[in-house]
């Protein structure tokens, strides 16, 4: 079974937590927070998955612009 690193919102800002609840980096930027889970996930084997408050809040974002 592979490690999950679940991005969540923490307060204000966003961080992520493994199954044991240990959180890793926080920001206000979402982006950046699922950026660094991302970087951590290589480094040790795991997957970065979303919180349903994290999925929201993508697709809530405006579509940036093709080109």
């Amino acid at each position: 079974m592979s490690q999950k690193l679940t991005v969540y919102r923490r307060g204000n800002d966003w961080a992520a937590r493994d199954v044991t609840g240990a959180n890793y980096g926080q920001s206000p930027d979402l982006f950046k927070a699922i950026e660094a889970a991302e970087r951590l996930a290589r480094k040790i084997g795991a997957t970065v998955v979303l919180s349903r408050e994290a999925q929201n809040h993508l697709l809530s974002q405006p579509k940036k612009p093709k080109g």
